[in-house]
């Protein structure tokens, strides 16, 4: 599936960081018509590289790369970043626009999964450390427990966007709130609600129409950890009723 998505004239959030951080100010530009594309094979590296440059600065990833002190941290990460696209790929999950330099990745209701990161998943894990390990499971307790509390079986016939990064070097063009008007039609076109869950980006989120439910706040009382609370928002839209 593929969209052309009219860009023209409209108000975008400062796309200022990795997954979209809250940016100090919205403006109004002209871009021509901005089309959506299913990521190929062949992006997937320039994808990988994008990603982990827009994520360096959001608050979840400076959480958990804080406690991955293993050496080749970068390396691990960028590598698992092209497994994971490699995956949503394979099972046509994933979508750009310029070739990588913007990314999306959905999870939906039939929940098919990729056959690459199960395999590689035991190998990174390997070079967590206990604090690594315990940050990661604080970050799934917390989001299982704003599922469960917000949406409960629900979730199970929703859309989940699971991953949204631009280039910072690409930020600021609306590539974002393209991507995401992309999944409001799919999900409009299917009657499906979707949910998020984001840490910093949820200003963003709240133009192109979703609403925080609830939040959970994580790395409370870590001596381990020198950085403010993470708090970590989910976030939801229902399917229009003017398709």
């Amino acid at each position: 599936m593929q969209m052309k998505v009219q860009a023209e004239s409209t108000r975008y959030f400062d796309e200022a960081s990795p997954l979209l951080v809250q940016a100090s100010s919205t403006q109004t530009v002209r871009v021509p018509e901005l089309e959506v594309v299913p990521l190929r094979h062949v992006e997937i590296f320039r994808a990988a590289r994008c990603a982990q440059a827009a994520i360096a600065s959001e608050s979840s990833s400076r959480y958990l790369h804080d406690a991955d002190t293993a050496p080749g941290s970068a390396v691990r990460q960028r590598f698992a970043l092209t497994i994971n696209y490699l995956d949503n790929v394979h099972c046509h999950k994933a979508w750009t626009i310029d070739h990588g330099s913007s990314i999306l990745t959905l999870g939906f209701p039939e929940n098919r999964e990729g056959p690459f990161l199960p395999i590689v998943a035991p190998l990174l894990k390997a070079f967590d450390t206990e604090e690594l390990k315990k940050r990661k499971k604080e970050w799934v307790d917390a989001t299982n427990t704003l599922l469960r509390e917000t949406l409960g079986d629900a979730v199970k016939n929703m859309i989940e966007v699971q991953g949204l990064a631009t280039a910072p070097e690409k930020q600021g063009r609306g590539y974002a709130t393209a991507l995401m008007r992309f999944v409001n039609a799919i999900a409009d076109a299917q009657g499906r609600s979707v949910y998020l869950f984001t840490t910093d980006a949820y200003s963003f989120y709240e133009i192109v129409g979703y609403t925080v439910l609830q939040e959970a706040v994580i790395g409370i009382d870590n001596p381990k950890w020198k950085g403010d609370p993470i708090h970590i928002r989910i976030m939801y839209r229902p399917p229009s009723t003017d398709v």
